[in-house]
């Protein structure tokens, strides 16, 4: 997603596009197309504008037997897009939450690493497994979070815990997953939490806290009924800087290092905000995290 990124300096960055202009995100059933076809079609616009979203034939209902969304980001390096690879995923609501599962591939095709995230109805992580480049991690919020690090030998273990709302990471699954625990709606403030963030290749941890907000939120009319996109502005509390995340349901559009490339069935609805006399589990996220 190329929108403008406010650093603490003042000064706006940009991140490279992925896709040429006219180029658009693909949508279930349209594989790899482009923004092409009838004038007559409803395409909604790009949401980093210069082109439109790409419509695909009207599709079947949901096929109940197999109803998540699958699909394939492509991920990339923050300051110079150099590719890193992709991470192909399936991830559905169930009757006790949301689960997402993914592979992550090099750009050669080599196994990078794999994502295994479920929450509860609340959103809060109840299991994470991580893998990459033989480390591993196990999390899940116990206590603010708690997790086990292991390293590639198997033989050293390292547990960790920090009064933190969530996890963080690579993964488009950790962004898909604080919506669902914040349940932000356009008139709700700007929203400050305290996540673990895993970093590559080592699943490093590392606290930081950010601040969510909902910009916008669009709705669509397309062949295929309504598409609804949620904007989010995030912005890492240490650093100063701003990048803004595009979400539908439960599947990210466009993030920075994140492009969606492939969506073989529609993103399932996004988590209904909670009653007004309900925080949706998120705890101390309206305000001040957790002490450390």
């Amino acid at each position: 997603m190329t929108a403008p990124a406010a650093t603490a300096t003042g000064r706006t960055a940009r991140h490279r596009p992925t896709r040429r202009p006219g180029e658009g995100f693909p949508l279930p059933g349209a594989g790899l197309c482009r923004s092409h076809g009838s004038s007559s079609e409803r395409r909604p616009p790009h949401p980093r504008g210069g082109g439109l979203l790409p419509l695909p034939p009207p599709h079947s209902p949901r096929n109940p037997k197999d109803p998540m969304p699958r699909g394939r980001y492509s991920l990339h390096d923050l300051h110079d897009h150099t590719p890193l690879g992709e991470e192909h995923f399936h991830c559905a609501p169930g009757p006790s939450g949301w689960r997402y599962v993914s592979r992550t591939t090099s750009p050669s095709g080599d196994h990078l690493g794999s994502v295994d995230l479920a929450l509860d109805e609340l959103g809060r992580p109840i299991r994470l497994e991580l893998h990459a480049a033989s480390w591993q991690v196990r999390g899940a919020a116990l206590e603010g979070v708690t997790w086990v690090r292991t390293d590639p030998t198997g033989s050293h273990a390292t547990e960790g815990n920090v009064r933190a709302h969530a996890f963080a990471g690579t993964s488009p699954a950790f962004l898909v997953a604080m919506t669902r625990l914040l349940r932000l709606t356009p008139d709700s403030p700007t929203t400050r939490v305290r996540v673990v963030t895993f970093t590559d290749p080592v699943l490093a941890p590392r606290t930081v806290d950010q601040s969510w907000a909902l910009v916008n939120s669009e709705a669509h009319a397309t062949d295929n009924g309504p598409l609804v996109v949620d904007e989010y502005q995030v912005s890492d509390l240490d650093t100063g800087e701003r990048h803004s995340v595009h979400i539908a349901g439960d599947v990210v559009l466009a993030a920075p290092g994140i492009e969606l490339e492939h969506l073989e069935t529609p993103p399932s609805p996004r988590a209904p905000a909670p009653p007004a006399e309900d925080d949706g589990g998120a705890g101390a996220t309206a305000g001040a995290p957790p002490g450390p």
